[in-house]
């Protein structure tokens, strides 16, 4: 059953920072919405203190002012700075993905190859999945869209509301880009796949390669250009 969304989402911002705490591998915590405002949460943390420094600055990279007290964390509304770093990172991973096509078209195509060979024979789909698969594992700043899942960002201050606006533009591009990641990894099992079942040995392993490095890199030269 969908739990009730307050005017300020802090129900629903309460059990992100849940799911967030989760995910950082704090099982123990616990999280009460301060009753001073609907904006702010207070985090009892029964865990170790290394914990609770990770957790810490999780919610910070999230945008939110976190302060420490003993044995909690309190979560007091948005940060102008926390959330003007995050939209900083997320411009950083962007840039990283534009120019990193060609290594998840390497990882591919290596594990491709690795099971191309006749003591390993698969089925294409079975390769192809397992060559995404890898891609997706490398791309660690998709932890950078996930750990936002299901939080409500809304700010009255016009300044912080722009940069919220900014930040799920930014998380939106960024999806994106790792989709298109997996999209080339694919083309490119795809295609090696087809040079060396249908060409019947008329291309030797290192042509195959080249043919099918070419043809995923395409999908990123037809890509409308950024605005």
């Amino acid at each position: 059953m969908r739990r009730h969304r307050s005017e300020h989402g802090d129900t629903d911002q309460a059990s992100a920072i849940r799911r967030l705490c989760l995910q950082t591998g704090n099982s123990d915590v616990e999280v009460y919405p301060a009753s001073s405002s609907a904006t702010a949460w207070t985090m009892q943390l029964v865990v170790p203190w290394p914990d609770r420094e990770r957790v810490c600055r999780a919610l910070r990279r999230i945008g939110w002012r976190v302060e420490q007290g003993q044995g909690h964390l309190t979560v007091l509304g948005w940060s102008a700075k926390a959330l003007a770093d995050r939209l900083r990172l997320l411009h950083l991973a962007c840039a990283d993905l534009r120019q990193s096509h060609a290594h998840s078209v390497h990882t591919a195509l290596t594990i491709a190859e690795d099971h191309l060979n006749p003591d390993r024979s698969a089925p294409e789909n079975e390769i192809a999945d397992r060559a995404c698969a890898a891609v997706r594992g490398q791309l660690h700043w998709s932890a950078l869209v996930e750990e936002a899942d299901g939080i409500t960002r809304h700010c009255t201050d016009p300044a912080i509301a722009a940069t919220m606006a900014a930040i799920i533009e930014a998380e939106t591009a960024l999806t994106s880009l790792i989709i298109e990641h997996v999209r080339v990894a694919r083309r490119a099992v795809e295609v090696l796949w087809r040079c060396r079942h249908t060409t019947c040995g008329a291309l030797s392993p290192e042509a195959a390669r080249s043919v099918a490095w070419q043809e995923a890199l395409r999908l990123v030269d037809r890509r409308p250009a950024a605005a």
